[in-house]
Parts: structure tokens; sequence; C-alpha cells
């Protein structure tokens, strides 16, 4: 997907080839990030969803013809309505607390990686130091002259 949406593959939309590639990028960084528990509650989600959207695609074909025939009395319409009307209810409670459920666990995982983020900015004050001073001697001197003068060599 990545090579699909690169800005430098496609053709006429760079903007939207950008944004998307970003959205990648993102969703790679957050997916990465998770442990097995976490996976294995997002496929949970996932697959809820997934079957209450296939259950509400689905036509009602338990009721048989004949039973469909007899209904015909408005007070067998109104509690037939009623009772989908419900199911719907139901199906929207469901689906939202799926995506409640996926939103927490995007969060979460955002607490994680800033968290850690966090953690290595303070305890590695040093490696950054060392990193931005290594990459501006290797751009004012070139890199084997700058292997040589830090001690890498």
């Amino acid at each position: 997907m990545v090579r699909a949406y690169h800005p430098d593959q496609v053709g006429a939309d760079k903007a939207e080839a950008n944004r998307r590639l970003a959205d990648l990028n993102a969703a790679f960084d957050l997916v990465s990030a998770w442990s097995a528990q976490d996976l294995q509650a997002y496929a949970e989600t996932r697959r809820t969803c997934r079957q209450a959207q296939e259950w509400a695609r689905k036509p009602n074909t338990r009721v048989e013809p004949e039973r469909r025939a007899k209904a015909g009395s408005a007070k067998a319409d109104r509690a037939k309505t009623a009772s989908q009307s419900q199911k719907a209810k139901a199906r929207q409670q469901q689906e939202q607390a799926a995506r409640q459920n996926a939103r927490n666990l995007d969060r979460a995982d955002a607490e994680k990686r800033n968290a850690k983020r966090a953690l290595a900015r303070k305890t590695n004050p040093r490696d950054t130091t060392a990193r931005a001073k290594f990459l501006s001697t290797l751009l004012e001197i070139g890199p084997r002259a700058a292997i040589r003068e830090l001690g890498f060599a």
C-alpha cells in the first residue's frame, strides 16, 4: 500500500497521496507498538463489528412465507416493526461499543508510545546529543573523517 500511495508513484493528486501515506505510516506506528494482548483485543473488536455488519445486511429469512402471509393485521405489523427497531437499536449500540473499544485501544497505545518516548528522552539525553554531534560532523567533513575524528574506527 505504501508503494501504491507514494507521492512519486501517483501521477495526479499528490496531496491526497501524501495524506494517505501519512495515514498508513501512523497506522503502522500504532500497530507495531501493540502487545499481543492488545492485538488480540483489537481483532476481537473487529470480528464483532464485522459480524454485526453482516447480520444487518442479511434479509430476515427465518420467517416462513405462510406466517408472513398470515401476519396481515395491524397489531402484528406494529409488533414486527417494534421488534425490528429494537434489534436495530441493539445492533447500533453494539457497533458503538465496538467503535468506542477500538478508540480506547488506540488512545492507550498512543499513551504507551508517548510514555516510552518521554522515558527514552529522559534516560538517554547523551545519545541524542552524540547523534546530533555525529551528524553535524558528518555533514561538515565527510563520513570517513567523521568516523575517525569521533573515534568510531
